[in-house]
């Protein structure tokens, strides 16, 4: 899509509509990894590429592009789905592991 775009065949807001109607498409074709690398890195939105993924159940790779983004406050939207409590918890668990591990890396509220 990158080499459309740089060619200067079509312009970024369009870019955009035709990402965004593709990636809506593949959700409802349930191709939801799909649907959520172009949320992701196309649109930059890590909030519709992890929505799609938890969609998905693709719990692994939902948890990688919260982390990635930084926007652990996807959890504390409501968007998440009922079942995805687990994920929640293992999330929750992993960063602990984490900061057990690597001490230095602990946030405080103090910037």
């Amino acid at each position: 899509m990158s080499l459309v775009q740089k060619s200067g065949e079509i312009s970024q807001p369009e870019m955009t509509r035709l990402c965004s109607r593709l990636a809506q498409k593949l959700k409802e074709e349930h191709r939801f990894k799909d649907a959520a690398a172009i949320f992701f890195e196309y649109l930059d939105s890590a909030e519709d590429a992890a929505d799609a993924l938890v969609q998905g159940q693709v719990w692994t790779e939902a948890r990688r592009v919260i982390a990635r983004s930084g926007r652990e406050d996807l959890f504390g939207n409501g968007k998440l789905p009922v079942n995805a409590a687990l994920f929640v918890v293992d999330f929750q668990r992993m960063t602990f592991q984490r900061l057990t591990l690597f001490p230095e890396c602990e946030v405080t509220g103090n910037h």
